[in-house]
């Protein structure tokens, strides 16, 4: 059976980051958008990133990184988009593909899957949404 959250590497100037957006990671990008009046979900998250909204995709690859790299701040993960250009996009992509386990998978482990479809694949181009919460602070 297949990890039901594998990683994906970058490399930066001989670094290599790991990035897995694992059910930790999706709590921490919720927790960081929410605000004490408004929570926001992963998904409503992952739907603005994938419309091209970058304060969505920074907060989306700094939480793919908190497993492996936790000293990394909201900054820096911009910091670090901003250095790779389409890198980091191409493996945020890749990150994503997995927030939503194989169908194959779930029957393997017995669980009944749900209706919900499987989360949109990125557009071609961005339509320039937007997310409906406060902006993210960071730092």
């Amino acid at each position: 059976m297949a990890k039901l959250f594998p990683e994906t590497t970058l490399t930066v100037e001989g670094q290599v980051y790991r990035l897995v957006l694992d059910i930790n990671a999706q709590i921490l990008v919720e927790e960081q958008a929410s605000t004490p009046t408004k929570e926001v979900s992963f998904q409503s998250v992952a739907e603005a990133a994938m419309k091209g909204r970058q304060t969505a995709s920074r907060l989306l690859f700094w939480g793919s990184l908190q497993r492996h790299h936790p000293t990394i701040t909201l900054a820096q993960a911009g910091d670090l988009m901003s250095s790779v250009d389409l890198g980091a996009a191409a493996a945020m992509r890749e990150a994503m593909k997995e927030t939503a386990p194989d169908l194959d998978d779930v029957k393997e482990l017995g669980v009944k899957p749900s209706k919900r479809p499987r989360m949109a694949q990125p557009p071609n181009g961005g339509t320039g949404g937007h997310l409906r919460s406060s902006p993210v602070g960071g730092g």
